[in-house]
């Protein structure tokens, strides 16, 4: 019985004995390793979220979104010459961040 109750401890490390299980300190590990991969996921610039959030404010959210979402970024430095530059950045393979703007990463 106690070898059963040993091995759901290793299945859920909360409900198992309090002696520690040897893959603990692995799965940890990797929990950790997949949180750092996470926040450095949330906090890394992307284009499709800035895309989004400038759909959100603009009037034509829907058409913007449309037109990047094709690639027809002319079409939007045309129509929404405020769009932020974080919209075509990796994005649009022909955009070039000006030297006096700098990279915030």
């Amino acid at each position: 019985m106690l070898d059963l109750y040993n091995m759901i401890g290793a299945l859920i490390p909360m409900a198992g004995p309090t002696k520690a299980h040897p893959d603990d300190a692995y799965r940890e590990g990797y929990a950790a390793a997949i949180d750092d991969a996470l926040k450095k996921v949330d906090q890394a610039p992307d284009a499709s979220t800035a895309a989004i959030a400038f759909a959100l404010e603009t009037d034509e959210g829907m058409t913007f979104l449309r037109c990047w979402n094709e690639g027809d970024f002319d079409a939007i430095r045309r129509e929404w010459p405020e769009a932020p530059d974080e919209v075509f950045e990796d994005a649009d393979p022909l955009f070039k961040r000006s030297p006096s703007q700098g990279s915030a990463g």
